[in-house]
């Protein structure tokens, strides 16, 4: 089973830090411990409890094949949330979350159908019809389009799950979430309405060592699952042969 941190691992990694009082939400109050210094100071055994729900619930969604749409675009984190997506291989957004990703899916399709077309064209046997300058130009579209497009190269329908590193520089993911009713979990600072995600783990999401730690779980937590269903795959697939 993935080993959830400890509350003194939670305390290491800062994760007990929220923003200043004037700059938090009122609906974060409840899980704070003290305002000390003028800062919020978030009660870790909350946070470890909202954890234990968000895993559970991670958990049984990937058992049951549901898929997960990673989310993390904070210029602290993104080599972290990249690196998980794909070890993971599930559909990632690392760089920008582009306007209408859910609730303009069928555009935003044909922008990924589009963006997958250009690097077969730069990396495939086309390129080499190809002349010089008509290679510079693909490259230099497949360059740009990658920044938003290369982790949800596969995505091909809206994801049944968001998981979403830091809420507050993703909050319009969350609100595309919203309007479809799709499960969102969620890190949630002292600054965001927990209230607006399903499964909100308030924590620091300014810290990379507290993202790290809560992103790692996170990540053991979907690995488990995967290989649980890739087992039980596995053995249906010999009971089929036998």
């Amino acid at each position: 089973m993935s080993k959830l941190p400890t509350l003194e691992e939670l305390f290491a990694s800062g994760a007990h830090f929220g923003h200043q009082k004037f700059r938090s939400a009122a609906q974060a109050r409840k899980y704070v411990f003290q305002v000390r210094d003028g800062v919020m100071i978030f009660d870790l055994e909350k946070t470890a409890t909202a954890l234990k729900q968000a895993t559970d619930f991670l958990k049984g969604q990937v058992k049951q094949g549901k898929l997960v749409l990673l989310v993390g675009t904070k210029r602290q984190f993104r080599d972290l949330v990249t690196e998980a997506g794909k070890s993971l291989k599930i559909p990632y957004i690392s760089e920008r979350w582009p306007g209408g990703m859910l609730t303009n899916f069928e555009t935003i399709r044909r922008q990924i159908v589009h963006y997958n077309t250009l690097v077969d064209q730069a990396e495939g046997k086309v390129a080499d019809t190809l002349t010089k300058k008509e290679r510079r130009v693909i490259m230099k579209r497949v360059e740009k389009m990658a920044k938003v497009f290369e982790g949800v190269r596969t995505l091909d329908r809206i994801p049944d799950v968001l998981l979403v590193v830091g809420a507050t520089s993703d909050y319009t993911a969350i609100t595309e979430g919203a309007k479809l009713k799709i499960p969102t979990i969620a890190i949630t600072d002292s600054d965001v309405n927990p209230d607006l995600v399903n499964y909100p783990v308030p924590a620091n999401d300014d810290s990379r060592a507290s993202i790290e730690l809560l992103l790692k779980v996170f990540k053991e937590t979907i690995e488990e699952a995967q290989l649980k269903v890739k087992k039980t795959d596995d053995r249906k697939d010999q009971k089929a042969k036998s």
